[in-house]
Parts: C-alpha cells; sequence; structure tokens
C-alpha cells in the first residue's frame, strides 16, 4: 500500500494504479488527453490538434507554425514554392529542364524562330527571358503551373518525411497510433504505470509525461529552415505540367504565324532551315572559297528576312558588319570576290 501513500489521490498515476486492482471504474480516469478507457485496461488517447502534438517535441516555434500549416485539413494560406520562387527559377532557366522530349523539340522550332542564335542546351536562361518578354500571358500560365505543381510536390514531401518520423514515435514506448496521424492513440493501464515509473513523474498529466518522452527522442527538427532542401528530390508531377508546356508552347507558335512580327514567316523559317543545317550561330567559320576570311551569322531579321552576319581577316581583329538575304548571302560563301568587303 506504500503506492498509495505516497501518491496524490488526484493524481492520474494513483487512479491507474486503483483501477488496476478494480478499486475504482474506467471513467474516474480522466486526463485532458484520455478519449476512451475500457474495461479491458485499453486507453485511447486523442490530441486536439496537430499543433498539441508537434509541441511534444523540441522544436523551434517557426516548426511549430510550420508543420501546423502544413498538415492543416482545410488548406493554408502559406506556399511552401510560392510565385517569387518560380519566377525566378524561370528566369534563371531552371524551369526548362522540366520540359519533356516533346516539349523540347516544340521550344527548339519556337527558338529557331525567334532567337536562333540561343543554344538552349547551354542558355536555357536566355531563351526563357526571350519568351517571358515576347509572351508573358503564355509564360505566366507555365510558370503558374509549375509553381503550383512544385508546392504540391514539396508539401506532399515534406508531409511524408514527417509523418515516417512523428506518427508512430512513440510505438516503442507503447503508445500506437490507431486513427490518423498526430491525432488518436492507444497504449494500455498497465503501460501508462510503467511510463510514469520510468520517467519519475508520477504527479504529471499525461500531456507533460509525452512531453519528457518527446524529449529524450530527440527530434531533429529544422523542417522550415531545410524546406528548400526536398525541392530537388519530391515526386513532381511532369505529366501533367507537360502538358500545360505543350498547350502553351502551341498557342505561341499559332500566335507568331497569325500575327504581323513575321510578314513572312514561311520565308523566314526557310531561311532559318537553311542556315542551321550548315551553321550555329554566333560561330566563326571560314569561307569556303578563302580561308584567310571568317565569318558568323548573328540573326535572322523577321521584318525582311535578311541575315545579319560578321565577317574579318583571319589575323586581323577589325570586324565588319553586313546584311545581306539568303541568296545574295550565299554567293558571299563561294564568291566573296564579287563583294568589296574590305574598302
Amino acid at each position: 500500500m506504500r503506492i498509495f501513500e505516497e501518491s496524490n489521490p488526484d493524481w492520474l498515476y494513483m487512479k491507474l494504479h486503483m483501477f488496476k486492482r478494480g478499486l475504482t471504474s474506467a471513467n474516474q480516469l480522466t486526463d485532458d488527453l484520455i478519449f476512451d478507457v475500457r474495461d479491458n485496461g485499453i486507453i485511447v488517447l486523442k490530441f486536439e490538434s496537430d499543433e498539441q502534438y508537434f509541441k511534444l517535441f523540441d522544436m523551434t516555434e517557426d516548426d511549430v507554425w510550420f508543420l501546423t500549416a502544413l498538415f492543416n485539413p482545410y488548406g493554408s494560406n502559406f506556399e511552401i514554392y510560392d510565385s517569387y520562387r518560380a519566377k525566378e527559377d524561370w528566369e534563371g532557366g531552371y524551369i526548362v529542364g522540366y520540359f519533356n522530349d516533346e516539349n523540347m523539340v516544340l521550344l527548339e522550332n519556337l527558338k529557331n524562330i525567334i532567337a536562333p542564335h540561343i543554344n538552349i542546351q547551354e542558355e536555357s536562361d536566355k531563351i526563357s527571358n526571350v519568351l517571358n518578354d515576347m509572351f508573358p500571358k503564355e509564360v505566366d500560365y507555365i510558370v503558374s503551373d509549375y509553381e503550383s505543381e512544385m508546392d504540391t510536390a514539396m508539401s506532399d514531401s515534406i508531409k511524408k518525411s514527417v509523418t515516417e518520423e512523428l506518427c508512430d514515435i512513440f510505438m516503442l514506448d507503447g503508445i500506437h497510433n490507431t486513427g490518423g496521424c498526430f491525432y488518436k492513440y492507444i497504449t494500455s493501464v498497465d503501460n501508462l504505470i510503467k511510463l510514469y515509473d520510468n520517467y519519475n513523474s508520477k504527479g504529471s498529466d499525461l500531456y507533460n509525461l509525452l512531453k519528457k518522452i518527446g524529449h529524450d527522442k530527440s527530434v531533429s527538427g529544422d523542417y522550415y529552415e531545410r524546406m528548400y532542401d526536398y525541392m530537388h528530390s519530391v515526386d513532381f508531377d511532369e505529366k501533367s505540367f507537360n502538358i500545360t508546356v505543350k498547350y502553351r508552347l502551341e498557342k505561341i507558335m499559332e500566335e507568331l504565324e497569325d500575327s504581323d512580327r513575321f510578314p513572312d514567316i514561311e520565308g523566314y523559317k526557310k531561311v532559318i532551315d537553311n542556315l542551321i543545317k550548315r551553321y550555329e550561330f554566333n560561330k566563326w567559320y571560314s569561307l569556303p572559297k578563302d580561308k584567310n576570311i571568317l565569318f558568323k551569322t548573328i540573326k535572322v531579321n523577321h521584318e525582311n528576312n535578311e541575315i545579319e552576319f560578321e565577317y574579318k581577316q583571319k589575323n586581323n581583329p577589325y570586324i565588319k558588319k553586313s546584311m545581306l538575304d539568303l541568296e545574295s548571302f550565299n554567293t558571299f560563301l563561294y564568291q566573296p570576290e564579287l563583294f568589296p568587303l574590305f574598302d
């Protein structure tokens, strides 16, 4: 009977012992966390909120706030991956890296019209910004969809990681999840008595007992600070995103063909196709008929389909510029003597 002599009769610890000895009924085992007590000694615990559960561990206030917002079943205004970050990633060319093969072909075809001098593989930031300048509305659709998909993917990834770490963290202490993570758990009268004894917390309510146990779990935390670490390991829905990309790139192509930006777009495409089969833009080549003269194509003027290019003598840094139509440009390549190149 020493247990009764050393205990306060109001302590849950004492009531658990009395229940075990048949000296009190289940409805006398009261605590803010106790939801139900069965006659066989099984106890159901229920947390009022995710926040209450997360506060069992040694987390910062930022972490508790972040996880509470993340797991809010009614949604939250908090975005892990927001529009500002998405805009930065588009301008940096990173979002193009999520285009599938089909959309990369569409982008290459589009690039050959609006910016043939750009190498997409090496200058994805440049093509991103050209598109943004010329077609801000369509780009906004692409970036917004990427933002939404990435935010969802990052949220899901973080929630999965946190759930795996915290949902059943008390399992080895005899407390098992039974009705949704961070919500309902079951244990037993005998197990709670053992935990009270192990943690020397006979005068504590259940919540403070669990806080002592949670302290020993050494939860790593820093979820808020590390949230962007999940960006490169998420299950991003590339299929859904690329449906949006395909539709918007096709809309851009339609807009080009229907606009007055290219008075003769078919003629423009013909010039571009002829050039890119033979030369890269902004790369020096020797003339086929005169190795001492170098040239490089800069761009094709979409207003008149003339080729802008530069040329120079091989051992002379002085550069000259010119513009010619395709036929005249080919004459320049193979019959440079017909042009007053360095007069």
